[in-house]
């Protein structure tokens, strides 16, 4: 675990706290959610990094309380 700084943004932060771990597994919130540093983990050090999916802006949301027909 690692604190930081509000001004410190989420990628460079776990990018420092990953160094030194292989082959490992990783979940974090949407903020992780970068395609390029999945991509990067997995290729140069084996680390599987789960994230939840981004919902687009541009799309309408679905309030859970409203019958879908």
């Amino acid at each position: 675990m690692q604190l930081t700084a509000i001004s410190v943004n989420d990628l460079p932060a776990l990018r420092q706290q990953v160094a030194p771990f292989r082959a490992v597994a990783l979940v974090g919130d949407k903020a992780y959610g970068s395609r390029s540093l999945q991509e990067e983990l997995a290729t140069h050090q084996a680390v599987i990094l789960h994230t939840p999916g981004k919902v687009a802006s541009s799309k309408p949301c679905v309030d859970t309380g409203n019958k879908l027909d």
